[in-house]
């Protein structure tokens, strides 16, 4: 980290979503994906649960999460499909249906916003910067992260056409092509756009190969990883403003 601040003020700011807006105060998502499969499965395959359904869910969940880095798409349907195929189950649509929508959105009302977040996100909007998401979506949909967004009070602040969800764009980070989006709509240029996001090797990776500032965010997950280094480190959204150049007077 060279300075406590960038040399200029950038024109967008895009924000990374999981562990940097918003987080799972309890960090058991993956336990109540489990829990809701069990609940499906006592339903649709009646006779016990399963002694190896853990197991199962792990190695899915690892060949779902490959699946999705090398083809970036909707991530529940992929895991739900490799589920099954364990399973050796073939249900009707709609129990299928019901079984994406509860892998997709475990925490319906349990994600909660990082300290400061909506504080920084108003600030930035009143001084006319625009603002943006970048986010690779994993086994949650884009519109899940909208709808926990929209209830923490911070999706309003968002420029809605500089929304980037990967498995809506079929790109994800440290791929560069999932800021295009947003910097074209945007009108800005690469040069004039900051990134802020948890992990340095997806979100500072990614923004320094689009030609973006990368302002790594350590408040909820410190992951430098491997990859460039970011222009700046901050551990709270007040330093954020202050890297920006907008801290209050």
């Amino acid at each position: 980290m060279a300075s406590d601040r960038l040399p200029w003020r950038p024109r967008l700011v895009t924000f990374d979503c999981g562990d940097t807006l918003l987080f799972d105060p309890a960090g058991h998502v993956d336990e109540l994906r489990l829990d809701g499969l069990r609940q499906w499965l006592a339903i649709h395959r009646p006779g016990g649960p399963d002694d190896r359904l853990r197991d199962i869910y792990r190695r899915s969940l690892a060949r779902c999460r490959a699946e999705l880095a090398a083809r970036p798409r909707p991530g529940a349907p992929v895991l739900v499909a490799l589920l099954l195929d364990e399973l050796g189950l073939a249900p009707p649509a709609d129990a299928r249906g019901r079984l994406e929508d509860r892998l997709d959105d475990p925490l319906p009302a349990a994600r909660e916003v990082a300290p400061g977040a909506r504080e920084a996100l108003g600030a930035l909007a009143a001084a006319g910067v625009r603002l943006g998401i970048v986010s690779n979506a994993g086994v949650k949909s884009g519109g899940s992260m909208r709808r926990h967004l929209d209830a923490g009070g911070l999706l309003a602040f968002f420029d809605p056409d500089c929304l980037a969800f990967s498995d809506e764009c079929g790109c994800a980070k440290p791929d560069p092509a999932i800021f295009a989006g947003p910097l074209r709509r945007a009108g800005v240029e690469p040069g004039q756009a900051v990134h802020v996001g948890d992990r340095g090797g997806l979100d500072v990776a990614g923004a320094r190969a689009a030609g973006m500032g990368a302002v790594r965010y350590r408040g909820l997950v410190d992951d430098a990883g491997a990859g460039p280094e970011a222009d700046l480190v901050v551990s709270t959204f007040a330093e954020l403003l202050a890297a920006l150049g907008y801290a209050p007077r």
